[in-house]
């Protein structure tokens, strides 16, 4: 259990919960990459709508695969071993893997496909009726040159007239076909640009999301984990209706209550660190509840100018006293400042990280010219190939070597530990 103290009061952050977040942000990567490759298989298949009806089942098919995959080796990797593949699906169809969402799509589809093709054969039909049903002649001749030549006349005329109506049922024909067809495919048209890309894009969401909801029964069904007692719902109105108040004795008190109710919600931490009354301790204890339930990058750009503040007086402090320090910590304060650098240009402007970079490579050169006269270690080979892997700039990758044999030194940072990817881990 970890303990949070904002203006006095705790938030109590059990292990459940935590990996609660852990699994939660670990699905929501996943759910992030199936609609990535959703997108992908969009626009290079289904350019109309018979190629949606024909492969979008094929595509989350293999999406049910490999989430299914996924989570059975999450299971493995705690322990779990009586359950495969088949059995996670089969147990869990009916509530988390539910594929009628295509039924709407298909039968509207084949709704439109089954009134064109009656259309086209009824027209079909009025042609073929139309191109024999012309009126006909009659033998026995014209005046008097007898039975045998009015045959043959009322003959050829008959041909003559069927030849003349089949023209023009054929025209009649061609013309009701053409626009039948440019009905018909106006109304596909219309089916394909009626937000399917968007609702199939976010069932595919739905359907990673779901899967987590099945691992973390197989979870509880194990006793390896019980589900924490959060309300979403409830966050979201206490902290509507305390917001249209605009109650300043009781933000804080509402604003901690709906982050205990829900603690993933990044505007509840926004609100609640942008209050005056804070202090230092309580919006380091905010920064780091919300990097420990994984909220979202919403609460760094909202909070970026108050952090800002904090960490330019933050760094100036300790720029003033990192001189009384020894060689060993000064180069691991040097380290930290390089990472400060990093993050402060992404999110607070480069003004900011050229500052601290700027620092970082002055005081790493003495440093390093310090080292230098007592250890002649050369930087290890892997992390040169590294960086040249990685592709940062050269002065990036001068300040990261100076840096790194700095740290190196002091034996505190190991240097692949800060670089790793987090991967999809389920372990709890």
């Amino acid at each position: 259990m970890e303990i949070f103290k904002i203006l006095g009061r705790k938030i109590e952050i059990e292990d459940n919960l935590e990996n609660y977040a852990k699994i939660r942000i670990a699905y929501r990567k996943i759910g992030e990459a199936m609609c990535t490759a959703f997108d992908e298989f969009w626009d290079k298949y289904c350019g109309s709508i018979h190629e949606v009806v024909e492969l979008a089942p094929c595509f989350f098919e293999n999406t049910i695969s490999f989430l299914v995959k996924g989570a059975v080796e999450g299971l493995i990797s705690n322990e779990i071993y009586d359950v495969d593949e088949d059995t996670f699906y089969y147990m869990h169809k009916e509530e988390f893997f539910d594929c009628s969402f295509m039924d709407s799509i298909v039968n509207k589809y084949e709704a439109i496909m089954r009134t064109k093709n009656q259309s086209f054969a009824a027209a079909r039909s009025e042609y073929e009726y139309n191109s024999v049903s012309s009126s006909r002649w009659s033998g026995g001749g014209f005046g008097l040159t007898g039975a045998v030549k009015g045959a043959i006349t009322a003959s050829a005329l008959n041909f003559i007239g069927d030849a003349v109506a089949e023209r023009r049922a054929s025209k009649t024909y061609n013309r009701q076909i053409e626009e039948l067809d440019s009905i018909f495919e106006n109304k596909l048209r219309e089916l394909y640009n009626s937000g399917i890309c968007d609702f199939l894009r976010e069932k595919t969401w739905e359907l990673s999301i779901n899967t987590m909801y099945a691992f973390f029964e197989e979870l509880e069904d194990n006793d390896l984990f019980e589900f924490p007692d959060l309300d979403h719902e409830k966050a979201g109105i206490i902290y509507k209706n305390t917001m249209k108040r605009g109650n300043s004795d009781i933000l804080a008190k509402n604003l901690i209550d709906c982050i205990k109710l829900w603690p993933f919600e990044a505007e509840y931490y926004i609100a609640l660190y942008k209050l005056e009354e804070l202090s230092d301790e309580d919006r380091n204890a905010i920064e780091n509840l919300a990097e420990l339930m994984k909220v979202d990058e919403r609460f760094l750009e909202e909070t970026s100018e108050i952090r800002l503040k904090r960490y330019l007086e933050s760094t100036e402090q300790h720029m003033k006293e990192y001189k009384k320090k020894s060689i060993i910590e000064r180069a691991d304060f040097v380290e930290e400042c390089f990472y400060m650098g990093l993050y402060g240009s992404g999110v607070f402007g480069e003004d900011y990280g050229e500052r601290i970079i700027s620092f970082v490579n002055d005081e790493a050169r003495f440093i390093t010219e310090e080292i230098n006269k007592y250890d002649g270690t050369k930087i290890d080979k892997k992390i040169e190939n590294f960086l040249k892997e990685n592709d940062f700039s050269s002065d990036v990758s001068n300040t990261l070597l100076i840096v790194v044999k700095c740290a190196e030194i002091s034996k505190k940072y190991p240097f692949f530990e800060t670089f790793q990817d987090e991967d999809y881990n389920l372990e709890l």
